[in-house]
Formats: C-alpha cells, sequence, structure tokens
C-alpha cells in the first residue's frame, strides 16, 4: 500500500461507508413508496374534467360558424369489471341505448373497450354511479 492510503485509510474508510449507508437509506425508501405505500395513491386511474371554453365565432349576419361542444368517450378493461350486470344497467339508463348493444360489445376477447365514442351527454352520473362496480388499480 502506499504511503498516502496508510494516511487517508480511516478517511477512506468513513466516506466508503457513508456512501454505503445513504446508497442503502435510498433503496430502503424507494422500496417503501413503490411497494409498501403502492396503495395509498392509486396509479392507473385518473378522472379529469376539462372545462375548456373557447369562443363562438359568429359571421356578419350573426350565424354561428363554430360552436362548443363536448364529448365523452367511455372505456373500460373488462378482466376488472366485478359487476357487468350494473355497469351494463347504468351506462344504459344514462345513453338511452340498449343493454345488449353493450353486452355484445363486452363479449369480445380485447383487454380494453371502448362502449362509447364521442357521445354528448352528460356522463358525470355514470362515473359516481359505477366506480363502486369497478375494480380501480
Amino acid at each position: 500500500m502506499t504511503r498516502s492510503f496508510l494516511n487517508f485509510k480511516n478517511r477512506i474508510r468513513f466516506l466508503s461507508s457513508m456512501l454505503l449507508i445513504v446508497g442503502v437509506l435510498f433503496i430502503f425508501r424507494l422500496f417503501d413508496l413503490q411497494i409498501v405505500n403502492a396503495t395509498d395513491k392509486l396509479q392507473g386511474f385518473r378522472q379529469e374534467y376539462v372545462e375548456g371554453k373557447r369562443g363562438n365565432i359568429f359571421d356578419v349576419d350573426g350565424g354561428a360558424l363554430t360552436q362548443n361542444l363536448t364529448f365523452y368517450e367511455i372505456g373500460i378493461h373488462p378482466e376488472y369489471l366485478n359487476d357487468k350486470k350494473t355497469l351494463l344497467k347504468d351506462l344504459s339508463d344514462c345513453t338511452g341505448k340498449d343493454i345488449d348493444y353493450y353486452e355484445a360489445k363486452l363479449n369480445t376477447n380485447r383487454s380494453y373497450i371502448v362502449l362509447e365514442k364521442k357521445t354528448r351527454k352528460n356522463l358525470r352520473k355514470l362515473g359516481i354511479n359505477t366506480l363502486k362496480s369497478l375494480r380501480i388499480l
């Protein structure tokens, strides 16, 4: 061993042990956040209400050239569905379509199914009623 290493041997050991301790603490904290406390903050579920309003554009005569439209899209992962009948009934009541229409869509072998695209009906009630019948990850 060199003479300079022998002079700083205790300092090098101290710094090495501190770096090792900090690394172990980081790994422990990462494990705590991602494994132990993973259920506190649900990942994979997001419900957003965007109320973006733009101004309407009118022509010279006062006729509307553009207008604000709100569209909704409903999709589901069938493998996480707990109560299929409740979902179909609530969705049918909300949109006015027959239950058989949605049942035919749910009977496909896909991992994600879009039940409604660009529907204009207000489906905020549906989210509250059917969240009880869905398993949220």
